[in-house]
C-alpha cells in the first residue's frame, strides 16, 4: 500500500467527470436538467461527498497581476484564496442559486 501520487488523484477525478458525463448524457431530460445534473455531479465530487477526496481549490496568481489590477484601479485577487471553504458545500450553494431560479 501507499499514498496516491497527484497524478493518481487526477486521474480519478478525470474518470470520475467521464462516468458523470456519459450517465447525464444518457438521461430522459432536458439538456438544461441535464446540464444541471452534471454540474451538481462535479460540484459533489469536488465537495469529497462521492467517493472522491475533497478537493481544495484555491488561487494561483501570477506575478505583478495584484499590481496590474491595483494600477488599473480593479479589484483584486488575493493569491492563495479559498475558493470553497469547508463552511458552505459547492453543491449546496449551486442548488440554493437553481431554486432562486425557479
Amino acid at each position: 500500500m501507499k499514498a496516491k501520487t497527484p497524478q493518481e488523484l487526477r486521474q480519478e477525478f478525470l474518470d470520475y467527470c467521464q462516468f458523470y458525463c456519459r450517465y447525464w448524457e444518457r438521461q430522459d431530460a432536458t439538456s438544461e436538467d441535464k446540464l444541471i445534473g452534471l454540474v451538481t455531479s462535479i460540484l459533489t465530487g469536488i465537495d469529497g461527498m462521492a467517493y472522491l477526496p475533497p478537493i481544495t481549490m484555491t488561487t494561483d496568481v501570477p506575478d505583478g497581476a495584484k499590481q496590474d489590477a491595483i494600477d488599473n484601479e480593479c479589484d483584486w485577487i488575493e493569491d492563495g484564496t479559498v475558493i470553497n471553504p469547508c463552511d458552505k458545500l459547492l453543491h449546496d450553494l449551486w442548488g440554493e442559486m437553481n431554486r432562486r431560479q425557479e
